[in-house]
């Protein structure tokens, strides 16, 4: 069995948003690398419109991509850290 890392055809991206919530509008938004707030006690908020757009952005700003590739990235709204 091959991981992402060792299979030549697969490149992936794991987008990890905190509480989900909906928005009407994209707002600002920060990404991390790990999670900055406890999930329990202190729970960052994140638009789906958010994440969406990030994803978005990953499929073509190629920089991004491999910014990010083979790695769990964080979103947050700005707002809500």
């Amino acid at each position: 069995m091959t991981t992402g890392h060792e299979h030549k055809n697969i490149d992936w991206i794991a987008v990890r948003p905190d509480s989900l919530i909906n928005e009407t509008e994209e707002s600002s938004y920060e990404i991390y690398e790990s999670k900055v707030r406890s999930p329990l006690f202190n729970p960052g908020k994140t638009s789906r419109i958010n994440v969406s757009h990030f994803m978005a952005e990953l499929v073509t700003d190629e920089a991004k991509w491999e910014q990010w590739r083979f790695k769990t990235p964080v979103i947050y709204n700005k707002d809500c850290l």
